[in-house]
């Protein structure tokens, strides 16, 4: 029983420094990819 508690443990560990590697990379190539431009301008704003 002590063996599943100390894997169980070890998972975890490992899943929450894989968390906070991932998230910073996601949030940079999203920031990068899904950049959208405000626009300044009433001729380049879409009219409704």
């Amino acid at each position: 029983m002590a063996q599943q508690a100390t894997a169980g443990r070890r998972y975890l560990r490992v899943f929450v420094s894989g968390f906070f590697v991932a998230v910073p990379i996601t949030v940079t190539v999203l920031d990068r990819l899904a950049y959208v431009a405000r626009v300044e301008g009433a001729s380049m704003q879409v009219r409704r």
